[in-house]
């Protein structure tokens, strides 16, 4: 009876450090990414899903690492990593801030394969969680709807693209009203209203 006690506090102990591990190796990824060390932000990222408790936020961190990559080198496998990861992270594990984060990396993802709609509509869905993954999370969501909406409608005749454009310039003005400092809501407000 003690060995098997002392046998599951081990796993126990094991298992709390495994998960520790996990932790320390996904706030190490997401400080990478914010400091746009997007190669560390990656292995770290890599790392960290190798623990189920932090296996679908580390992919979040890991997608948006790749689609930051691919902003600055343009590599096609960036692309596909990212959307791979997207592909593995259980949404449902995931608290309301990485949620907001996965909508960024899946519309980023949408808008770099310059499909503006879906983008569009997948950052609008975006802006009611944004706000609990931070200021800098709602601008991000603000400014990537602006541009998804502004070139989704580039293409179309005059009164289909000023419904559109009439879309933005109404979305903006909401955000405006709750975030007055908001500075993408006020430059998407008047870019829409040009």
């Amino acid at each position: 009876m003690l060995r098997v006690a002392v046998a599951l506090m081990a796993i126990s102990i094991g298992g709390s450090a495994i998960a520790q591990t996990g932790r320390e190796e996904l706030l190490r990824a997401r400080q990478l990414y914010n400091d746009r060390k997007f190669d560390d932000a990656i292995a770290a990222a890599d790392a960290a899903r190798k623990t189920a408790e932090t296996a679908d936020a580390a992919g979040v961190v890991l997608a948006r690492s790749h689609l930051e990559r691919y902003r600055q080198i343009a590599d096609p496998t960036d692309l596909v990593a990212a959307r791979a990861a997207l592909g593995a992270i259980a949404v449902e594990h995931l608290g309301l801030p990485d949620r907001a984060e996965y909508l960024i990396a899946l519309g980023g993802s949408l808008f770099l394969e310059d499909d503006f709609g879906a983008a569009a509509e997948i950052f609008e869905s975006a802006l009611e969680i944004a706000p609990a993954a931070g200021d800098a999370a709602r601008e991000a969501v603000l400014d990537w709807y602006g541009s998804a909406m502004e070139r989704w409608a580039a293409p179309y005749t005059t009164s289909r693209r000023a419904g559109m454009l009439s879309r933005l310039v109404t979305r903006m003005e909401a955000e405006q009203a709750k975030y007055p400092s908001s500075r993408a809501a006020s430059f998407w407000l008047v870019a829409g209203l040009r």
